[in-house]
């Protein structure tokens, strides 16, 4: 279960909601509160949120996710489901962190993001990536497809 410490100083606050393994997160910044989707703590754990076309950085053509919520220690998830206009893209938190560029949008008002180009946000970007890194246990299910079904 994600717990956020008292100790560390993030913008991200995980707020409970009525399903005892679902949290809404929620950012604090500077100029405003924002809520950015939900961490969903079942099985190895899932951010999922909801993106419009104004979310594409068209530079990179990419999505972003919170730099703070993707370094907390205190939040655990494995999974990041990205769902827009009817689409599912499919990322880990790990790929995000290796493979993601630093957007700094705070002048705007926004949170520093790690992007990842929309090409890569799929189920076999994801998996050959995950076949590289050491301690694969239980990444893969019996279909030898992946695990997330329960986010």
């Amino acid at each position: 279960m994600p717990v956020q410490s008292n100790n560390l100083k993030s913008n991200v606050k995980l707020i409970p909601t009525k399903n005892p393994k679902r949290f809404t997160v929620q950012l604090d910044l500077p100029s405003e509160r924002r809520y950015i989707g939900y961490i969903n703590t079942a099985g190895d754990g899932a951010f999922i949120t909801e993106k419009q076309k104004k979310h594409i950085y068209r530079r990179h053509n990419s999505f972003g996710v919170s730099y703070d919520l993707l370094h907390n220690p205190n939040i655990e998830f494995k999974w990041i489901i990205i769902m827009y206009q009817g689409n599912e893209y499919t990322s880990t938190r790990e790929y995000f962190l290796q493979k993601g560029k630093i957007t700094n949008f705070t002048r705007k008002g926004f949170e520093l993001q790690l992007h990842v180009p929309l090409e890569e946000l799929n189920i076999e970007t994801v998996n050959k990536f995950e076949a590289t890194r050491p301690n694969q246990l239980n990444l893969f299910n019996s279909d030898g497809g992946v695990d997330y079904a329960s986010a």
